[in-house]
């Protein structure tokens, strides 16, 4: 990722008080049944079946720290049919560190399925 790109994405994070959004976005993760999430996150969950059928990309990056491998392979179990790319170099922000080589994929998965 770009020095400048890098900056960017950290900026609105400089101190405690700027970081307060993320921290509530954590927060605001359901980890047990009784959060006030958690029935939203679970009807969600159990409605995904229904895009088995649709056409689906599944771009994933090696070297995320908070989606690993697992993840991306339960996506790929729920959806057999999705096409995937597993970019081993990438990271949480897949598309930043690896446009020019994921584009032309893309670009085929977008012409083949609704072109």
């Amino acid at each position: 990722m770009a020095e400048q790109v890098r900056h960017g994405f950290l900026h609105p994070y400089g101190s405690w008080r700027d970081r307060i959004a993320i921290h509530r976005f954590i927060e605001d993760i359901p980890m047990h049944s009784s959060h006030p999430s958690w029935n939203t996150l679970h009807r969600i969950e159990t409605g995904l079946y229904r895009l088995r059928e649709k056409p689906m990309l599944l771009l994933w990056g090696g070297m995320d720290f908070c989606f690993t491998r697992l993840f991306f392979e339960e996506w790929w179990r729920r959806f057999p049919r999705a096409r995937g790319i597993f970019c081993e170099d990438a990271g949480h922000y897949v598309l930043e560190d690896v446009l020019p080589e994921a584009l032309p994929r893309i670009a085929d998965f977008v012409e083949r399925c609704y072109g």
